[in-house]
This record gives structure tokens, sequence and C-alpha cells, in this order.
């Protein structure tokens, strides 16, 4: 099923793709700041993003103009000088597209940029595709405004995959779609042959998921083959080898590729940069190295298990085991990957992978049979793999005081069935096992101490359950016990990553001192020997973060989230990333590109938001706040609806309230924040700041001095100041003359919030009634359904498009969608 691919430019691009609309991209792209740069490898839809953007109309096709990407150095002067007649030739405003100039090898591409965007009178925005990930960090702070889209943000996320494969009429399954995603990772290349894939299938499923799985994964490769046959720029290159290599860094390359120019292989497209344990690090993407593995498997494949043999031998040496598993399951050498199991399993337990349930399930049932350990483990990989565990099939029962020697014959088994509990998404199931398991492991080395040296390991993760599910006390608990446990030699890097995961329980609920603490605390145990240092750290960091914008040091909490950078799916604690950059987004004026980036996160993570997981409070409270600062209230007050302790739902319904115009309902939400999050002072500084606002518009000038006061106190505590800066103009203006206003403060650069929002209230007759005009019901059949008079339905309908500002059943349905109340 080859389908061809053409090479121009250096692109991998199906004959025949379509363009597919993406408005979570185009809606970044519509913002316009000075500087846009889309950074990505050949293949991952750069310029695809662009000309789908350019077709939706945003701006009349002339204003926006791509220069194609030059072949060489030797085409610089008329790079530029096409850039420059394009732009004479247009009018304002003017979005030129610059398509890979890295080629120029151009010293002084930065200034020529800055001399394209500096046209006096005229607004004119600039948008670089690149493949370099570290290129162009003087454009970084136009006065304009700057923006980067990621080689993560341009995969596709699995809706953008099923949305695109049903345009053709095929009806996808949710495990279709899993699999799409699953072969091709994301790669908008890979994704447009699935596509292609799709339409010849059209509707007929009678032959199978599986026949649709084994033609996609031929088209693929076949794709892969032709494409990097036919490119003279990867004619150097030997791809099939490179891909038995995770990441090509100054170990590996030598092993698989010789004498290699590794910064190459981000030029050429091939790989994207990033930081490993031992300096730059190189990877091809996902969907594409699959495929190129699975060719070199079945053309060279002792090659294959030679070469992993060896990558595992250097992994080991790094104290990699992680790594040094999937070479070794590669290298189809079982009782190596047996021993790996065997002695690093408390590394391999503390950092859950898919690749180390494969290699378990992938063990010979003699090897396996010899070992009660790697039994145990299998038969629980097996049962995920199969089917979520259920409560009854893991509960177990305390017969009476523990014995010595049950600590290892419940606790270590039990607290595998924990984490399969949290990678199943049964946060409240972990955490309620992890508490029993906890009070077993109290009364164990009560009387039989001294404490053994895995137990800080299963604190630690009992830990993560609480925190989690958002169990704040069990959570700190846990995670003392393993800073303060005993641990065995060469695992101090569970005492930092639970210092650090206390850093991190801290700065969530607003508490920058003892975060601050334990950040520091982290910093005195070693760095993890084993490869996890990005997992241990990233806790930590995003302390950092929370802690910088409590305080309002923006640029400290910039720098957290670039260390931070991409966060991988498998990370347990992507939702804590996710909220700082919202809240970062929301304080420095960029709710829009937050709001985006933080959808996209959400579609890339759905599987862990779950009811019972804090992920789900945590990520609405940061988007109703987003809307908020957007003036979007009726979508906001449906975000913020989301059942839940955490006190930031509690505060972004009272400022929705006070924004509405209802400050008695302000006050109302003001007294619901739980009494339990008093502990830190984010929150309840916010209430009184709101709680004063409130009683200042209602005319109550003492209560709103008291409040004031109170918000005072707790801020000079701390030095927690981002609630005074988070004050709508109005509110701000409003209590200015209070004698308890603040005066020292950072001067906002811009009101977060605007001082009203819109909002629309619904009766629930007229949410009903909204809810049939939808599905495009006659009056008559809506009043069948809802048991009224078609007179009912009609006077229900003139006060929705009274409401809504509409003139018929289209708008108001339109409307309708765009505020969130559908």
């Amino acid at each position: 099923m080859s389908r061809g691919v053409a090479a121009e430019g250096g692109r991998w691009r199906p004959l025949g793709q379509q363009l597919f609309p993406r408005p979570r991209l185009t809606q970044i792209l519509d913002s316009m700041p000075s500087v846009t740069v889309i950074r990505g490898p050949r293949g991952s839809g750069k310029s695809a993003v662009v000309e789908a953007w350019r077709e939706s109309g945003r701006l009349p096709a002339d204003q926006v103009v791509i220069i194609a990407p030059p072949h060489n150095r030797g085409q610089r002067q008329g790079y530029w000088a096409a850039a420059e007649e394009s732009l004479a030739r247009s009018t304002s405003p003017t979005v030129i597209v610059l398509d890979l100039p890295e080629r120029l090898d151009d010293t002084a591409l930065e200034e020529r940029v800055v001399d394209l965007l500096d046209q006096p009178g005229r607004r004119i925005s600039v948008i670089i595709l690149t493949r370099l990930s570290f290129a162009f960090p003087t454009l970084s702070r136009p006065p304009g405004g700057y923006q980067v889209i990621t080689p993560n943000q341009l995969q596709f996320t699995a809706e953008e995959t099923g949305l695109w494969l049903r345009t053709f009429g095929h009806r996808l399954s949710t495990r279709d779609i899993d699999t799409v995603c699953e072969l091709t990772g994301g790669h908008a290349a890979l994704t447009a042959v699935a596509a292609s894939v799709a339409r010849l299938f059209a509707e007929d499923l009678s032959i199978g998921p599986k026949l649709f799985a084994s033609t996609l994964t031929r088209a693929i490769d076949d794709y892969v083959r032709d494409a990097s046959a036919r490119d003279p720029e990867l004619a150097d290159f030997d791809l099939a080898r490179l891909s038995i290599a995770h990441e090509l860094d100054n170990s590996s390359a030598p092993i698989v590729g010789g004498d290699l120019d590794l910064p190459q292989l981000e030029w050429c497209g091939i790989a994207t940069r990033g930081l490993g344990p031992g300096g730059d690090s190189y990877r091809i993407p996902d969907g594409v190295r699959d495929s190129l593995l699975r060719m070199a498997c079945q053309d060279t494949p002792e090659v294959v298990r030679s070469t992993s043999a060896t990558l595992c031998t250097v992994q080991l040496t790094r104290r990699q085991p992680l790594r040094a598993l999937d070479y070794a399951r590669l290298s189809e050498d079982w009782t190596r990957v047996a021993e790996i199991i065997e002695s690093h399993w408390l590394t391999l337990m503390a950092v859950p992978q898919q690749s180390t349930r494969d290699a378990l399930l992938a063990l010979p049932p003699q090897i396996v049979d010899r070992n009660p350990l790697l039994g145990a483990w299998r038969s629980l990989s097996v049962q995920a793999a199969r089917t979520r565990p259920t409560t009854a099939e893991h509960e177990f029962h305390e017969s009476g005081p523990a014995q010595p020697g049950s600590l290892e014959r419940e606790l270590a088994p039990e607290t595998l069935r924990s984490m399969q509990f949290r990678m199943s998404g049964r946060f409240r199931d972990a955490a309620a096992l992890s508490a029993r398991l906890s009070t077993l492991a109290d009364r164990e080395a009560a009387e039989h101490p001294p404490a053994r040296d895995g137990l800080p390991f299963l604190h630690l993760q009992w830990g993560i359950n609480h925190l989690l599910h958002g169990n704040f006390d069990e959570c700190a608990d846990a995670f003392l016990k393993a800073v303060s446990g005993t641990l065995a030699e060469g695992f101090d890097f569970v005492r930092r990553d639970a210092s650090g995961k206390l850093a991190l329980l801290y700065a969530v609920h607003g508490d920058p001192t003892r975060a601050g603490e334990w950040v520091s605390t982290s910093e005195q145990f070693d760095l993890p020997p084993d490869g996890m240092s990005s997992i241990t750290a990233l806790g930590q960091l995003t302390a950092r973060a929370l802690t910088a914008l409590d305080r309002m040091d923006l640029d400290s909490a910039r720098e957290a989230l670039d260390a931070i950078g991409t966060v991988s799916d498998q990370e347990e604690l992507w939702s804590f990333a996710s909220y700082a950059r919202s809240q970062y987004a929301l304080m420095t004026g960029n709710a829009e590109s937050g709001l985006s980036e933080l959808w996209h996160e959400k579609s890339v993570y759905r599987r862990w938001l779950t009811s019972d997981a804090l992920a789900t409070q945590l990520l609405a409270a940061a988007e109703a706040d987003l809307l908020c600062a957007l003036g979007r209230g009726s979508e906001a007050r449906t975000i913020a609806s989301t059942p839940g302790t955490f006190a930031g739902l509690t505060t972004v319904r009272a400022r929705i309230e006070l924004l509405t115009g209802n400050p008695q309902g302000a006050l109302g939400e003001c007294t619901q924040l739980p009494s339990n999050q008093n502990r830190g002072l984010r929150a309840p500084i916010e209430i009184a700041l709101i709680a004063a606002a409130a009683y200042t518009e209602l005319g109550d000038t003492a209560a709103a001095e008291k409040n004031v006061r109170h918000a005072r106190t707790l801020s000079s505590r701390t030095g927690v100041v981002r609630p005074f800066a988070m004050m709508s103009s109005r509110s701000a203006a409003s209590s200015a003359h209070l004698r308890e206003a603040p005066t020292d403060l950072p001067p906002a650069t811009r009101p977060v919030f605007p001082d009203a929002i819109d909002h629309v209230d619904l009766t629930t007759r007229e949410v009903a009634v909204l809810r049939e005009l939808e599905t495009g019901a006659k009056n008559i059949e809506i009043a069948t359904r809802l048991f009224v008079s078609v007179n009912t339905v009609k006077s229900q309908s003139q006060s929705l498009y009274r409401k809504l500002g509409a003139r018929s059943r289209v708008e108001a349905v339109t409307t309708a969608r765009h505020l969130g109340l559908l």
C-alpha cells in the first residue's frame, strides 16, 4: 500500500494529503504576537498548521506571505529580498512566514527578523517554522509579544485524530483511534497516512480491527521507507540502525551510527533535541522510530540483537536500568531481562513504565516460574492488561497482629496493587488501600524495629496515591516518613523525591515558606543515579514556579517552568505542572494562549481526569480563572461547578459572583472555603480580598476593612502577594480608600481580570428548552417531551432569545455553545 511521498523542501508529506483544520493550534496563531516560532522535525505538520490557518480566513490570503524554505545558504540574499518584496506588496496587518530560515546559516538572522518587524505605522507579525529546538533566543521578548508552538503541541491528540479519520466516513471505535495514536505517535504525516487507510476502509469494519491495524502498520512502514529513500537530505544516514537507540547521545551514537554528527540529526529534521542525563540527546519521533525499528528487525535481526545487547551494557554501566531493560528485551536475552528486574526492582517499581510491564509479559514461563517476585509482578501486569482491577479483587484482611516478616509478604505486593489502582485512574481506591497499608506498617515497625530498608520507598508510593487523590494530611505524613526512614545505600533519591513532592504539596496549597524549606531539603540529598532525575525534579521545579508566582517573582517562575519543559504523558504529576503554567499565563496576561495549552493538555492526559482525581479539580480551577480573565463568565461558571474540596474552586466561584455583579453571592461562596484548607495562605487571602470588594460594593466599609486587614496580615506572614495583584481594576479602586489597603506591592503590568464578565443566567426550564432546541425539535415535540404546553415552549424560547441576544434558533444555539451553556 505504498502511497508515494513528496520531498519538496526536505519535507515528508503523503501525496494528496489534505489540510485538516486544528482549532487548538489556529487559536494560538489567531493571537498574532510579533513573533511566533513553530518548532518540530520533518513531517510534524508545521507548514500544514500555517496553511490551514491561512485558509480559515482569519486574514485575507494576500496578507499571509509564506517564504519557501531555501535549499542552501547561497540563497540568503534572495530569501530576504523575497520577504521584503512581499511585505511591500501587501497591506497591513501582514504575517510573514519564514520557512526553515536556519538553512541560510545567517548569523544576522535575528537582526533581519527585527528589521522586518520594524515597519512604522504597520502591524507586522513573523511566524518562523524551524526544526531547531533552541533557536532564536534574542527574539523571545519583542515589544509585540512572543510565543512558541512546540513539537509536543504539534502532535495530533486522540480527539483530533478521531475527527480527521471520521471525515472519511470510517466509524472508528475508541479502541481503533487508540491504535492509530499508538502507531503514529501523533506524528502529523503518519496521521495523514492513517486518514488514507481509513478512507479505503470507509464504513466496512466487518473485516475486523486487527486487519485495520495491520494494514495501517504496513502503510506507515511503506511511507517511511519511501520517504527516507527518496529524500537526498537523508542519504548519509542509516536510519534503521539509528532507530535501535531510544535516544541518541554521546554514548549511544558511536554504537549505532559510527562517526555521527548529532546536531545534524536535528538540522535535517530527523530528531528533536532535548536534555538527557549525559547532556544533549536526540530522539526520533516515536511513530517514525517504531516503523524504522520494525524494518530493522525484519531486515537485519542479528544486527538489532547485537547492537541492543551492547546498548544494554552501556546503560547498566550508566546505572540506567529502565533503558537497559528496554534494550535487553530488544536483544531477546531473557535471562538478562530477569536479572535486571530482580536487581533493580525498587527503581522499576518507583517509575512504573509500560516497557517494564511488556518485559514481564514477554518473559518465558520457565524463567518466571523460578522467581516468586517475577511471578507476582507478572500476574499483576497480566491483570492490568486485561481489565481494570476491582476493589473486591484486591481486598486483604487483617486477622490479627502482624507476624514477623509480614511486611515483606503483604506490604510490597499490596503496594503494587495500589499502584495499579493509581495507574488505572482509581485514585480513591489507591488512597484507601494506602491508608490501610500505612497503619499496618506503623504497627509492624513498632513491634519489630528497626524499619526495613524498603519501607521509605513504600511510604513514597502511598504518599503519591494520597497526593493524586487530594488527601493533604495523609500525603504529608507519608512523605515525611519516606524522608526520615532508613534506606539502603544508593537510594537517597527516595528522600529527594519525597522532599520535592512535599514542597509541591505546600506550594499548591499556598504556603511558599514551607514549600521553600522542602525544596532546600530536597537539594541536600544525592541526585538519582539511574536516569530518574527528570521525574524526581518535576515536583521540586513545579513548587519553585508556584512559590515564585505567589511572591510575584515572574522571572523566577518562568525559569522554573522552562526547566520543566515538555512533560511525558506517563508523568503522574503532569497536572501540577499544567496548573503552574496556567497560573503563569494568567498572571502575565496570556490567558488566551494559556487556555489553549490547557485544553490541549487535558485532551492528551484525559485518562487521568477521573472524578476522584485532584487533577480534575486543579485544572477546573485553572480553566475557570482563565475564562474569567477572558470575560467568559458563563463558561467559567460551568467549569467552576466541578465538585471537590480544592480551595481554588471556592475562590474562583466567589470571584465569578463578584465579577458578574452579585456581591451577596460572592460573600456566600466565601463562607464555603473548606476549613482544612486554612493551612495554606493563598486561598484565605484571596477569599478575604474578594469579601472586602463585595462588602465595599454593599457599602459595609467596616467589614471591608476587616477583611483587607486579615489579608494583609496573612500576606506579611509568608510574602504571598499574588492575590493582591489579581484584583480587578474596579475592586482595587473601590477599596483604595481603605486604611488597610496595601501600598508596597509590586505593580501589575495589566489587570488580570476585567471589571465585569459576560454571563447568562438561565432557569432550569430554559436550559431544558435550549437543549431541545439544539436537537432541532419542533415546538410541539419539545412540549411533549417536557410535559408543558406549546405556548410555554414559545414563551421560554423568546426569553432565551432575549437573554442570548439572538433572533433565531440557530443563533441562540450558536451563542449558547460559545458561552459554554451547551
